[in-house]
């Protein structure tokens, strides 16, 4: 096919070659195309139909994924039948109007795309981070402002290009070496200077990508630190946490006080109603006072003797050895006899 030039304005066709070099296997390569087409079309509409159907998921993730199921339902559209006309029928005529609608179409959509995944991506974050209130922030009527602004902000930044290509004069071949119209692949064709259209593109590619692919790296990034627990990223999970935690033990240790309070009283108020105890003698609550004292002095002493004589019980010194209990070798009264 010869290149076809023309000092025309605006031309009324473009011509698309297809993938330059494989013209005699774009028979074969449409099957795929076609059979991934056909999957894209029916997991989008099952997605939709079903999370219409079932009420329960009328979540903000689920309602992310559906606007991500239209946006790939558009973008598959109007990319791939016309990519199947080129492959199986051989249609590379496509008018321009057309040409400059399916580029709009792929690069708005596809900005829109990344918006989506941001998007979803926000929304686990604060699912896993602030799960109380993860209803309160993520409202439907919030979530319908955040698909608006992802749908504003790829209209508003793409929307230049046909405008622009459209006031280009192309005096040069109106074949595209592609199977679809694309920005750079049309704005070669000019025959003018396109180097402020051409920045222009790239830099608001460029933007919106490294922008959506640096928070949503930032959010996945946060969520693994949020489940590590000392780096307190999440801040009112692990402080619901770990005040719950608390008043937990605190009721334990009241718990176990009024118990001892409760198995100590009788023993004191038995021994008050026998009258005055014999001399020598203590009671159960000073016996295991003793007690406590002598085994935290035996313990601070195994400590001060070093790691190897922890097994070996040390001799205490003599002022700080236990005395006798009186109570203990006092003879008993009942055995003398009157």
């Amino acid at each position: 096919m010869e290149p076809a030039n023309s000092s025309l304005a605006s031309p009324t066709t473009f011509l698309l070659m297809g993938i330059p070099g494989l013209e005699h296997m774009h028979v074969w390569i449409g099957i795929p195309f076609c059979s991934m087409y056909l999957v894209a079309v029916v997991g989008n509409l099952t997605i939709l139909a079903v999370v219409r159907a079932e009420r329960s998921l009328h979540e903000p993730m689920f309602l992310f994924l559906c606007m991500l199921s239209l946006t790939d339902l558009v973008l598959s559209t109007s990319t791939l039948p016309r990519m199947l006309c080129l492959f199986w029928f051989g249609a590379h005529e496509i008018a321009f109007d057309a040409c400059l609608a399916q580029m709009f179409f792929i690069h708005s959509f596809t900005a829109m795309e990344s918006g989506f995944f941001l998007a979803m991506a926000i929304d686990r974050y604060v699912a896993i981070c602030d799960p109380l209130h993860h209803a309160t922030i993520l409202t439907h009527s919030r979530l319908a402002k955040m698909g608006a602004a992802v749908l504003l902000r790829g209209v508003a930044f793409f929307s230049p290009h046909p405008i622009l290509l459209k006031q280009l004069p192309y005096c040069r071949t109106h074949i595209i070496a592609h199977t679809y119209c694309e920005f750079m692949a049309v704005v070669k064709l000019a025959c003018e200077d396109t180097r402020a259209t051409k920045r222009y593109s790239l830099s608001v590619a460029s933007v919106i990508g490294s922008s959506d692919g640096f928070f949503i790296a930032l959010s996945y990034v946060l969520i693994l630190r949020a489940k590590t627990p000392q780096t307190g990223v999440c801040t009112p999970v692990l402080s619901l946490h770990g005040q719950t935690e608390g008043e937990g033990r605190s009721q334990e240790r009241d718990s176990s006080a009024e118990v001892t309070e409760g198995a100590a009283g009788p023993s004191e108020s038995s021994d008050s109603s026998k009258g005055e105890r014999p001399p020598g003698t203590r009671s159960g609550s000073e016996r295991n006072g003793s007690q406590r004292l002598d085994g935290k002095l035996r313990t601070r002493l195994q400590t001060r003797a070093g790691p190897g004589t922890l097994s070996a019980r040390p001799s205490l010194p003599a002022s700080c050895a236990p005395q006798p209990r009186a109570w203990a070798s006092a003879p008993n009264v009942a055995e003398r006899g009157p």
